[in-house]
């Protein structure tokens, strides 16, 4: 019987056949005094006769598992430390249990309950990245697994996929949505799969508008209209992040795209999920709110047992009445675009994000942060992961990067919240009554803001005839910062001074500054063509012409950047150069001067700020304590562009084909040679070009007055009148962008400015935290280009 069917090919983790019954199914189960584990115990209870358990692994509630020992028997369990396991003991004596099990603590404990050598299957209940290693080793030992932990999955997808695959383990859902796809896909064909809708009750604040959210309370959170859950999974059902979370789930268990992954909202949580097949029919599993169905489910399959109708009371439609159905709203629910933007960049990025948002949940319930610093201070974790992001991962560095990112929350309070609970403001549309602006799309979304596409009510655009003229109004990107953010304290002004100054054809050009209650409003010229980095993906390599003619306008660019105005960029990337389409051969235009550095009036630059795949060994190794020539790091930053659209891969990878900081650091002229030998075949004088600009010593790496006078760049060097003129709109004045700043809360002084935009202060007791920050484009994962 073949049990699923995916878009393109079969999803990894699916049985492929019936598992074999004998009399009784025995289950291994993880966190057994948790919700998971005391409701598969009521099934086990209920069914003797079909299951068994064999081992339990708890926490602390060592009275609850004494009573589950000398209810069910099991030959193995283990506890937390040794500590537990003396009042366990104490716990068994006390009840006149005489029958003992084996008692294991601590890791190898859990291991040993999962791994138990009698178990058919394990149920993993244990909460957060802790049931991951317990997992791998019930995979190790051939158990198929009842999954009820998400962060096996959300985390550990890139590690445990394979581990199954190769133990022929088959990974089943037990928790609600996920069962009832997996429940929807049986007998459909392969490839019979279009897409997955996943449910969502939208929480305890579904019915609340979003201009309420600043005051809720952690009481108000945890008022779940339809479900009893525990109080983490109950805030997640409030900011919708356990949707986004279980989006990267379905991605795992059912080989779906991302973008064939879709969220309503079911008020009423009978519908628990749906797939759409390829003929446009739509299956749903329907039921009352009760997790034991699921579970029951994952335990039972491919049967189905009959249960009593009264513990089991059957679905009525006239009593569940009503049904509805609505899209989510973004602005209410910020976590679910954060999940998307994870989930794409995979990797590391997914556990990172599931344990900053365990930790920033915690926080909450402590009344540490209020509800809606809860996501900005998730993103923001996500965002300094990004230079670190590792694609494939080990079982350590999934579990290195979890503890990296609860760590990361700590510090991160103190930069983000300050003295006020609820300092981060909601979102909100942000171009609502603008009587200048109106919004025409969203283009991406970050940490502490996002972009959109919006057109001027009062410009004409490039209009062939006065009529159209009249009647259409200039587009333009309009990047909107969340006020009172970290990023925007110390990272914004420079961006608008720096950019304010630049007026160059291969520029994006600035516009202007507003300000709203919410937000601090960019204004900048509107490119329509993607990046370039899109536009490599989709070719594959470029010619070496097309490379040269891009390159050519980049070292254009940043020579006018760094010469003229002594403007260092400092995250030059194929992502952050955008195309303008509409020429037979596309105009490059450089954006985000997030990172930019003014080499005369700013301190001396020693933050190691970047994309990891991108910066210079100098800028690698640069800790926030060693200068380096921005130029030259500028200039490492083409070479590696170039590379990248000659060769359609990055040239640094360690040999796993990571791009991991650390190998950027200890890069040596061997790494060089290796990644010029790698290149598809280029003319030696293109060759000779890059291999002047990646010089691991930066002393002796070209300068971009270098670079304009090789033979190979001034080959068919374009005329910048031919390719296309400079914004001439007037730029708004130094005096009204100062003004709006300083309405911004932005510090305008002189000094103030020195100091909150240093080097020295951004770095001092927050190492690394400003790695790879990209406000308009938080989430967007350069490392994930690779071929």
């Amino acid at each position: 019987m073949r049990c699923s069917a995916q878009l393109n090919t079969r999803g990894p983790t699916l049985p492929n056949s019936a598992r074999p019954r004998t009399c009784r199914v025995k289950f291994s189960l993880l966190g057994s005094t948790g919700s998971i584990g005391t409701q598969t115990l009521d099934i086990v209870a209920e069914h003797p006769d079909r299951f068994q358990v064999v081992s339990l692994a708890a926490g602390g509630n060592v009275a609850l598992l004494a009573e589950q020992i000398a209810r069910f028997s099991p030959s193995l369990v283990s506890v937390r430390d040794s500590g537990g396991a003396r009042a366990l003991e104490a716990a068994l004596d006390a009840a006149g249990v005489d029958r003992r099990p084996e008692i294991q603590i601590g890791a190898a404990g859990i291991d040993a309950v999962a791994a138990h050598p009698e178990a058919d299957a394990c149920v993993t209940g244990i909460v957060g990245c802790a049931g991951l290693r317990p997992t791998m080793a019930a995979i190790e030992a051939g158990k198929d697994i009842c999954l009820a932990n998400k962060e096996t999955l959300i985390a550990g997808g890139p590690t445990v996929l394979p581990a199954a695959a190769k133990h022929g383990v088959s990974i089943l859902p037990a928790d609600s949505e996920h069962s009832a796809i997996f429940q929807c896909l049986q007998g459909l064909p392969e490839g019979g799969l279009r897409r997955i809708i996943l449910t969502a009750s939208g929480g305890a604040f579904r019915d609340l508008p979003v201009s309420e959210l600043p005051k809720v309370t952690v009481a108000d959170a945890l008022k779940h209209p339809n479900w009893a859950m525990g109080k983490k999974i109950t805030i997640d059902s409030a900011t919708l992040m356990n949707k986004g979370l279980e989006v990267i789930e379905a991605h795992y268990l059912f080989g779906a795209s991302y973008d064939n992954i879709d969220i309503v909202i079911h008020p009423q949580s009978i519908v628990h999920s749906m797939i759409e097949t390829q003929d446009s029919s739509v299956l749903a599993q329907l039921g009352w709110p009760d997790m034991r169905l699921p579970i029951l489910y994952t335990m039972s399959w491919p049967e189905r047992v009959p249960c009593s109708e009264v513990t089991w009371p059957r679905l009525d439609f006239v009593k569940a009445g009503n049904l509805t159905f609505r899209q989510p709203d973004h602005a209410k629910y910020p976590a679910m675009e954060l999940a998307y933007s994870a989930g794409r960049a995979g990797g590391t990025m997914t556990g990172v994000m599931s344990a900053a948002n365990e930790a920033a949940v915690e926080l909450f319930l402590e009344e540490a942060i209020g509800y809606l610093d809860i996501v900005p201070v998730v993103e923001a974790a996500c965002e300094a992961h990004r230079v670190e992001l590792v694609e494939r991962p080990s079982l350590e560095e999934i579990v290195h990067y979890d503890q990296w990112a609860r760590r990361h929350i700590g510090r991160e309070l103190e930069w983000c919240v300050g003295a006020q609970p609820t300092s981060l403001m909601h979102r909100i549309e942000p171009l609502l009554n603008n009587d200048k602006y109106e919004k025409v799309a969203d283009l991406d979304r970050g940490a502490f803001g996002w972009v959109q596409h919006a057109r001027n009510r009062f410009t004409a655009s490039l209009a062939t005839t006065p009529i159209i003229a009249a009647c259409t109004g200039e587009d333009v990107a309009i990047k909107f910062l969340q006020l009172g953010s970290r990023f925007h304290k110390r990272f914004v002004e420079r961006e608008i001074i720096n950019h304010r100054l630049l007026s160059h054809p291969h520029i994006v050009a600035f516009k202007e500054v507003f300000v709203t209650p919410q937000y601090l409003a960019i204004v900048m010229e509107f490119v329509g063509g993607g990046n370039l980095q899109q536009y490599v993906e989709r070719a594959g390599t470029l010619p070496e012409w097309l490379a040269r003619c891009f390159f050519q306008q980049l070292i254009l660019a940043l020579n006018y950047c760094h010469q003229h105005l002594n403007i260092a960029h400092r995250d030059i990337k194929l992502g952050n150069i955008l195309l303008n389409t509409k020429y037979q051969i596309p105009i490059l235009k450089i954006c985000d001067f997030g990172y930019s550095k003014n080499i005369v009036t700013g301190s001396v630059p020693k933050t190691r700020v970047g994309t990891a795949a991108y910066i210079s060994p100098e800028v690698a190794k640069s800790h926030g304590v060693t200068a380096y020539d921005t130029e030259k790091a500028d200039v490492w930053s083409c070479g590696v562009t170039l590379y990248c659209m000659l060769a359609g891969r990055y040239p640094f990878t360690d040999a796993d084909h990571q791009v991991r900081l650390r190998h950027i650091q200890d890069l040596t002229s061997h790494d060089v040679a290796a990644a010029m030998a790698a290149l598809p075949p280029v003319s030696p004088e293109c060759l000779a070009l890059l291999h002047r600009i990646l010089v691991i010593d930066s002393g002796a790496r070209a300068s971009f007055s270098d670079i304009m006078a090789d033979p190979w760049f001034r080959l068919f060097l374009p005329n910048l009148g031919e390719m296309g003129s400079a914004v001439a709109e007037e730029v708004q004045s130094e005096a009204e962008v100062l003004e709006r700043l300083a309405e911004a809360a932005v510090h305008s002084d002189e000094r103030a400015r020195e100091e909150a935009l240093s080097d020295e202060a951004i770095a001092r007791g927050i190492e690394d935290v400003f790695l790879e920050v990209d406000p308009s484009q938080a989430l967007s994962m350069d490392l994930s280009f690779q071929r």
